[in-house]
């Protein structure tokens, strides 16, 4: 029988334990039990992760799973450390929590980005190993969630996953070196010693040349460490990117990453898509530094990945996804370069018929864009009839004997493929 990983406090989390000894037995057993599932990695690591809502693996086709930031007051706390166990209520979905077994070699860590270590170096391949293996067992798509250091442990992760998977991510890191000093030198001190004992003495001491000095460490580690040189075009799944314009990680960690991801144009106000619709990006406001979104906003998101493929939500149901961020305020992002469409209305009065014919006529649209039309009349500022949205650019409205004394006005709405609108108006008269 295998037995406990000691360095762990299982108990804490008052659930059923299930132990295996690899991950072949695991896959094999099934996980349609709630509670915490230890599967051995090899003689020095185990991986530990939560079930809940197990029920649901024969009803729903989508798998969230969850991975965890930094540890909040460590001190002498042990593992396992399960995040979004609350965030994850009330969705109807499996949910899948794992925990991050590098933080289990000492007390001294808060942070290890489930990057691994020299007695761990493969646990991200063992990592997607898992996924999709649970993936391929109950024909679920997965969605990953987290923020911070567990958005960058995803973002590593997510070239790798079966196709249909979403990585749902806020505020991450994208290179390990490049996050605070303290943390990566005792992530280094305690996963990988020798590599850091390979630099030269005080090379990794000054600000301003330790974030190279790490870099050059984890280099020799092998490990996955900086996404700013991965693939990404190679990606077949999608990425919702949230991140807080007060947070430094926009400069340093997010616009250097996305800037690889294609030519970005604006949805909303705060709200960006990629040109192959396989990433979207939102800017929030949501407090100073390196705040995360509102508890209410990630469960509201992690509900609508649930219902709705990545696929679509970015191609058919776009206005769902955007509507979440309705209030977020303007942001004027570096990486996006707005296509701002031109357009005329021309309207005609017939006097004998009392009919208005109107058509908008946009001077530079985009090649090979589909558009729709939409009207409204005004009439002494209060909207009296519309036209809904229709491929056609030409509409009518019938008016009655006395259109000379009234001061009437038509607004044209222009829609394309992924929600943008584009408002314009003018006078009848």
């Amino acid at each position: 029988m295998t037995k406990v990983d000691n360095r762990k406090n299982l108990t804490q989390w008052k659930l059923p334990i299930y132990v295996y000894s690899d991950l072949n037995k695991a896959l094999k057993s099934g996980f349609n039990r709630d509670g915490i599932y230890q599967i051995r990695i090899n003689e020095h690591a185990s991986l530990d992760i939560l079930v809940k809502n197990s029920e649901l693996f024969s009803k729903c086709e989508t798998l969230i799973v969850g991975f965890g930031g930094a540890i909040m007051n460590r001190g002498k706390k042990k593992g396992p450390f399960f995040s979004g166990l609350s965030i994850t209520d009330d969705i109807e979905a499996p949910c899948l929590l794992i925990s991050d077994p590098t933080l289990d070699l000492s007390q001294k860590i808060s942070l290890s980005w489930y990057a691994g270590s020299e007695t761990n170096p493969h646990l991200r391949p063992f990592i997607v190993d898992l996924l999709n293996g649970i993936s391929q067992l109950y024909q679920v798509r997965i969605v990953l969630f987290g923020g911070s250091g567990a958005g960058f442990a995803i973002l590593s992760l997510i070239n790798s996953l079966v196709a249909g998977s979403l990585a749902f991510v806020w505020n991450p890191q994208t290179s390990i070196s490049r996050y605070f000093p303290n943390f990566v030198h005792r992530y280094l001190e305690v996963a990988f010693p020798n590599s850091l004992a390979q630099l030269r003495p005080g090379e990794s001491e000054s600000e301003a040349t330790n974030s190279a000095a790490y870099e050059k460490a984890l280099e020799e580690t092998g490990i996955v460490h900086n996404l700013l040189k991965e693939n990404y075009d190679a990606c077949h799944n999608t990425i919702f990117f949230l991140q807080n314009r007060h947070d430094w990680h926009l400069d340093q960690h997010a616009n250097p990453y996305l800037t690889r991801i294609g030519q970005w144009t604006r949805l909303a106000p705060a709200v960006f898509v990629n040109e192959a619709k396989t990433a979207a990006m939102v800017i929030g406001d949501w407090g100073a530094g390196h705040a995360v979104p509102p508890r209410e906003l990630i469960h509201s998101l992690l509900g609508l990945c649930v219902r709705t493929s990545p696929e679509a939500l970015l191609r058919n149901s776009v206005n769902q996804f955007v509507n979440i961020f309705r209030n977020e305020e303007f942001y004027d992002w570096a990486l996006c370069h707005d296509h701002l469409l031109n357009v005329d209305i021309n309207v005609h009065v017939d006097p004998v018929s009392k009919v208005l014919q109107v058509e908008a006529s946009i001077q530079n649209p985009i090649v090979n864009e589909k558009y729709v039309f939409a009207y409204y009349l005004y009439e002494n500022g209060e909207r009296r009839e519309v036209r809904w949205y229709q491929s056609q650019p030409a509409t009518v409205f019938k008016l009655d004997s006395v259109i000379n004394r009234r001061s009437l006005r038509i607004v044209s709405f222009i829609r394309d493929s992924v929600g943008r609108v584009t408002r314009s108006s003018r006078s009848v008269f």
